[in-house]
């Protein structure tokens, strides 16, 4: 059994779909699994949560799952017989080959010894483990790093068997719910090209595809279908849910790990004999109702799954603001001569269906499969401008999925969705947009460089480890650089550098004009924030609670203070008149730092922790302060927003609940207050007193990406009737909104993605005439008011 390294990235295009479908033209119908799959058998455990253990701190070996985990390696040294039981005594029992781990390996990811306990059950293992990331790994901190060292990837895939076997990452980046990443998807339309069309595909993530897991929308589930769906996928492993319970996505079966403490403690063996794979459920002696087990299981994974095969593409017709849809449906391996029914929906508004017309294919007329074609028209009236997608769905009217399953769903139709992206463009004339494919993710700032070689250009980092820098009228790159293999949110401006931190723990110093690397600095823990600037010296902390500065004149290190137990993901805030930097951690507290020797000046709960509960799952850790005249305003993850003296860092005062992310409105004139996005879809505007300026209901979300405001507005590019500067904020599936400063009334919203997660903040020009944002799925959006705003 051998681990394949991560492959270099190459291009997918998940639009530009054919206009008509033949059954030839799916990989999976016109191939049959044709080799032998031999018989073996493996162990799926997930949801360990093993607790944390910050620097200082012993091993409990009494802590959360240790015991259960324990009792799994020694079963681990136990053969399966062919229905899931342990029984040596069995001449068809095999050894488990491997264990799979679906993720939540730990309850809050990883700080300083942490992986070291995960290491101890790993090597207790009588065969080897392969994990993947759940939210509880990389929310907080993250185990990337880790995966990287041990499997060449944070996903990754072997062979065993005659099956493919693909541990993918779905949790967010530095974020609690699932994304499909740009990076993710390509790496895994890049593996299954090299694995013949015939190969049992097995899948293992953390979030489930069925069901509410949290993804940003039915779109980030259908593009990944849309780079699977032409391979054998057999079975999907997965967690989060801590259940043990079977269903089914798009007709594949599906199964959930179970969990290692509470109410289901156990784990499963898994064997395959013959091409049946048989998933026995053992729960621990602990668990409620005691020891026992049950089949989660029992399917053929040498045998196609059954599902209608879709080709389809969409064209607006801009002057009857109608959506035409029209393509082909072919059958795999379902058992039905009935006309399938087929509806279409537009940005997973399920609720609202409309028919499709499907009728037989004339193509098909003499062929042995079944093929159909399939036309919808909807209308777009009420969308805005931007990017959407339409989900076609196939059902047949009388063919089931049934699951041989002790604690399986009940019988459901065979049905398959599937999505096309589609853009609405604006006819009024006021806006020019324009677009920008990335490889990757993108989470860092968005960053206007201006005064540097060549004119105006945008900088950002994205989630393979590369910085990026286009033209910023253009959007055509000048330079890429891979520096590292993931960053998130750690790139910092510094005069006529970039300053990029990885994951890994490296600095990298780039020249922002030409992307010649000027320095590279090691050492550090992961960094996964940016820095700020403050005479000369670069700021930043790492997910060891460290904050560290650096001289920038001649990138020398200067002090380093370990300050928080947990990690720091924010740039930290400067505080002029005490001469401090404010961070806030992932361990509930805000550090007020001396900036010349890194002695900590004082400590504080977060607001949540000051008038509710004292917790670290509530910290500060993932939004800057705001320092406001002689007041330091912070918000935190129990999206409490408070109020704390700066000079002592006494608390003031709660002022606002369901507070997701702050940001000052003009950072040289405290006087101008604070904006604030909440949870509540509110955006809020304060007074330096803590009075509310305006309020303005806007389609805004969970994220901590904080709005961004024009400080002032050029009299010779104003778009006309704009007289005032405006601030602008994004949902966190890409709704972007424009709102006056002064009133909070919208001017302008923009669909940035199709309903992906959009987790940097906006960019604009000094003038506010251009705005520019990036989501997930790597595309980057210039919105350029080229006239009046519309509303």
């Amino acid at each position: 059994m051998a681990n394949l390294s991560r492959r270099e990235f190459h291009g997918l295009s998940l639009g530009g779909l054919a206009a008509a479908c033949m059954p030839a033209g799916d990989a999976c119908a016109a191939a049959r699994p044709s080799g032998p799959i031999d018989d073996f058998a493996f162990l799926h455990v997930s949801d360990t949560h093993l607790d944390p253990r910050p620097l200082g701190a012993q091993f409990n070996p009494d802590g959360r799952s240790v015991r259960a985990l324990a009792w799994f390696a020694k079963q681990s040294r136990r053969a399966i017989s062919p229905d899931g039981r342990f029984r040596e005594q069995d001449a068809d029992a095999a050894a488990p080959a491997f264990a799979l781990h679906t993720g939540d390996v730990f309850e809050y990811s990883i700080v300083d010894a942490c992986w070291e306990d995960w290491q101890r059950v790993a090597e207790a293992l009588a065969c080897p483990v392969y994990c993947i990331a759940g939210n509880h790994d990389n929310t907080w901190s993250s185990i990337n790093g880790q995966l990287r060292r041990l499997h060449g990837g944070d996903s990754y895939s072997f062979d065993h068997a005659g099956c493919h076997f693909v541990c993918l990452n779905s949790a967010g980046s530095l974020d609690p719910l699932p994304c499909w990443d740009e990076r993710t998807l390509r790496w895994l339309a890049d593996d299954l090209a090299q694995v013949d069309a015939a190969t049992p595909v097995l899948l293992a993530m953390h979030h489930p595809l069925s069901g509410n897991a949290g993804y940003a929308s039915e779109y980030d589930k259908l593009r990944f279908w849309e780079v699977v769906r032409r391979h054998h996928v057999a079975y999907i492993m997965d967690g989060h849910w801590h259940q043990v319970r079977a269903g089914q996505w798009q007709n594949i079966p599906r199964v959930n790990g179970g969990e290692t403490f509470r109410l289901n403690t156990g784990f499963a063996a898994v064997s395959v004999r013959g091409g049946v794979l048989t998933q026995r459920y053992h729960f621990h002696e602990s668990a409620q109702g005691g020891a026992r087990d049950a089949v989660v299981m029992r399917h053929r994974i040498d045998q196609l799954a059954p599902r209608y095969a879709c080709e389809v593409s969409a064209a607006v017709d801009e002057q009857q603001n109608r959506l035409a849809i029209t393509g082909g449906i072919a059958t795999v391996s379902v058992d039905d001569n009935e006309l399938p029914r087929a509806t279409v929906w537009l940005d997973g508004m399920r609720e609202r269906p409309s028919n499709a017309t499907v009728a037989p294919s004339k193509a098909a007329e003499n062929s042995a499969a079944h093929s159909f074609a399939v036309e919808a028209d909807l209308d777009v009236t009420a969308l805005v401008p931007g990017r959407h997608f339409a989900t076609v769905r196939v059902e047949s009217p009388t063919a089931l999925v049934t699951l041989d399953s002790e604690v399986g769903e009940s019988p459901t139709a065979v049905a398959n969705e599937q999505a096309i992206a589609f853009d609405i463009a604006d006819v009024s004339g006021h806006v020019v947009s324009m677009q920008y494919q990335n490889g990757a993710g993108i989470k860092t700032p968005l960053m206007l460089l201006t005064g540097i070689d060549g004119g105006d250009a945008l900088a950002f980092g994205d989630t393979a480890g590369f910085v990026t820098v286009l033209d910023a009228a253009t959007l055509q790159p000048r330079w890429r650089r891979q520096v590292g293999p993931e960053l998130l949110q750690g790139l910092t401006r510094v005069g006529a550098s970039l300053a990029a931190g990885d994951s890994d723990g490296t600095l990298t110093v780039l020249d922002a004009a030409s992307g010649a690397i000027v320095r590279r600095l090691d050492g550090f823990g992961p960094i996964f924030g940016p820095g700020v600037v403050v005479d000369d010296h670069l700021y930043f902390g790492d997910a060891n609670g460290v904050l560290h500065a650096v001289d920038s004149r001649d990138w020398s290190k200067g002090w380093s203070r370990d300050v928080g137990q947990y990690a720091i993901e924010a740039a930290p805030a400067h505080d002029l008149l005490n001469d401090r930097l404010i961070v806030g951690s992932w361990d509930g507290f805000y550090y007020a730092v001396d900036r010349g020797a890194g002695d900590v000046a004082w400590k504080a709960w977060n607001a949540f922790g000051q008038v509710e509960t004292k917790s670290r799952y509530y910290g500060p850790g993932d939004c800057s302060p705001v320092v406001v005249g002689e007041e330091i305003w912070g918000t935190d993850r129990g999206y409490r927003l408070g109020r704390y003296q700066a000079a002592d860092g006494k608390f003031l005062g709660p002022l606002r609940d369901k507070v997701a992310a702050i940001a000052a409105v003009a950072p040289v004139d405290p006087d101008a207050g604070v904006i604030a996005r909440g949870l509540d879809d509110q955006l809020i505007r304060f007074n330096r007193d803590g009075s509310v300026r305006w309020e303005a209901s806007l389609p805004l979300g969970r994220t901590p990406a904080p709005p961004t405001c024009v400080h002032a507005w050029a009299a010779t590019s104003s778009p006309a009737g704009v007289t005032r500067p405006w601030i602008g904020a994004v949902s966190d599936t890409g709704l972007m909104t424009l709102v006056d400063a002064a009133t909070g009334a919208p001017q302008l919203r923009w669909s940035i993605t199709p309903g992906l997660f959009v987790l940097a903040p906006l960019a604009t020009t000094a003038d506010g005439s251009a705005w520019y944002a990036a989501g997930m799925d790597g595309v980057v959006t210039r919105i350029a008011l080229a006239g009046a705003a519309s509303t």
